[in-house]
């Protein structure tokens, strides 16, 4: 299987991108920005600029799409996040289709789900989120709200299946992640700081994955994607000390409705399709959250 990475360089792209390397995919891999200290040779292209794509592609059956603006702060004035990325998503799906390509990846975010407002910060007081149910799976319909980034992801997800809706046979899998821890121990407790009632996590209902737990599932869709469109939500919540999942809905996030139970592996994320579909379950233990003492 020859595959194009796009967004090869970034802090996903490249645990991806060495991943399938080491287990003997052929890669081609490519990013806006060129790094040296990768360990793979890596093409540099603007995927804002549609022919640059034809030559990275041509010769591949299959694409993993990470090749995006990160968050709605990527770029100034905010709206350009929305024009790069649709601009980036349309023209590599288009060529994806013109080419033949047999499976497709397409790296989307809760963001695409939540309904939040993309002004967003942790210095803000939370805002409710507006998703529609718990326990969160990748059958929640798209609601970007008024998120720059998010609305390039959710129109990102509708033209991989419009695409897929044309081409029967194309493999077409979305995965809707939520933030990726990074590798770094220090970094990783820096998240877990204490929790309080309007914690700003609550946004996405505690939702994280380990970068291990992303790489694999990632793999995972392009090895066992079915013929059809799909959407995936790999995450899972994090604990409370002291609370379950279904006290911490009850407590923190009364205006979602909950329509299932809360106690499975992901706790308010609902991973048995994942499972079922493709074989992928989180590896690491749940992390559990101190209870500030305010």
């Amino acid at each position: 299987m020859r595959v194009l990475i796009t967004g090869a360089a970034g802090r996903i792209g490249r645990n991806v991108t060495r991943e399938l390397i080491e287990v003997g995919f052929d890669v081609v891999a490519t990013d806006a920005v060129y790094r040296r200290d990768l360990g793979f040779s890596l093409r540099v292209a603007d995927l804002t600029d549609r022919l640059s794509i034809y030559p990275l592609m041509e010769g591949c059956d299959s694409l993993i799409h990470l090749g995006n603006l990160p968050n709605s702060q990527a770029a100034q004035p905010a709206q350009r996040v929305l024009v790069e990325n649709t601009a980036i998503n349309t023209y590599t799906f288009a060529a994806a289709a013109e080419l033949g390509l047999e499976r497709v990846v397409f790296i989307s975010s809760i963001q695409a789900t939540t309904g939040a407002d993309g002004t967003q910060s942790y210095w803000k007081p939370l805002t409710p989120s507006r998703l529609s149910r718990l326990p969160l799976d990748g059958d929640l319909p798209r609601n970007p709200g008024f998120n720059y980034y998010g609305q390039s992801k959710a129109f990102g997800e509708q033209m991989l299946e419009i695409m897929a809706q044309h081409d029967e046979s194309l493999r077409a899998i979305t995965l809707r992640l939520p933030y990726v821890w990074p590798t770094d121990p220090e970094m990783i407790r820096r998240h877990l700081h204490p929790f309080r009632p309007h914690d700003h996590r609550l946004q996405e209902c505690l939702c994280h994955l380990t970068m291990a737990d992303a790489v694999h599932v990632i793999r995972a869709a392009l090895e066992k994607a079915s013929p059809g469109y799909r959407t995936y939500f790999p995450a899972v919540s994090l604990s409370v000390e002291g609370l379950t999942p279904t006290q911490i809905a009850e407590q923190h996030l009364a205006h979602i409705p909950v329509r299932g139970p809360l106690d499975g592996p992901g706790g308010l994320v609902d991973v048995s399709a994942l499972e079922r579909d493709l074989g992928w379950t989180p590896t690491l233990p749940v992390a559990t959250l101190p209870r500030a003492d305010d």
